[in-house]
């Protein structure tokens, strides 16, 4: 009998309540120009947590390199309006445990954080659910974000808060697979 390890009895733990119930789609600014049109800072004062809307969910498995599988619950960005709204505006991700972004053909797409408030690593992955190579991504609330070149052609990219791509097998020699079934209880 295979064990468990602590991610992924997290990430099942999740699996039970992968819905999202929220129908405002429209996200709360993150400032408003001055008159000078430099932007003012975001306001202190507490708002409600963001998480993503419109975004179906999807169970799927993550198999680490030496076969242990994990299940998980990811938000589905596979058309290019999806893409390219991705995780923009979120603080948190709510009842998944990442997003996955799927195209439909090798791509070797850059990404960037503009307006992502919560730092991300990054994973690729090949047509086949292959690791390709991760990497993190710092958050950017300013009109000059970095953009972050993929290590090669890749079909999925897996984004998930800044360390836990490892507690769920990510890395070298795991395997991503997703099911067009959204998450259900375990």
């Amino acid at each position: 009998m295979r064990s468990i390890w602590s991610g992924c009895v997290a990430g099942a733990l999740l699996l039970s309540a992968c819905t999202s119930e929220s129908t405002d789609t429209t996200p709360p600014p993150l400032s408003s120009p001055d008159p000078s049109g430099a932007p003012s800072a975001v306001s202190s004062e507490p708002t409600a947590v963001r998480t993503p809307v419109g975004f179906e969910s999807i169970a799927a498995t993550i198999t680490d390199a030496t076969g242990e599988v994990c299940d998980v619950c990811f938000w589905l960005a596979d058309d290019a309006d999806l893409r390219a709204r991705g995780l923009m505006r979120i603080d948190e991700l709510g009842v998944a445990d990442g997003m996955v972004f799927v195209y439909e053909s090798d791509v070797s797409t850059r990404f960037w954080m503009k307006n992502t408030e919560i730092a991300l690593s990054i994973a690729y992955f090949d047509a086949v659910g292959h690791y390709v190579g991760q990497l993190d991504m710092e958050p950017c609330v300013t009109s000059d974000c970095e953009t972050y070149e993929p290590p090669g052609k890749f079909r999925m990219a897996l984004e998930m808060p800044v360390g836990d791509l490892e507690s769920f097998g990510v890395g070298p020699g795991s395997v991503l697979r997703y099911t067009p079934m959204p998450c259900s209880g375990v």
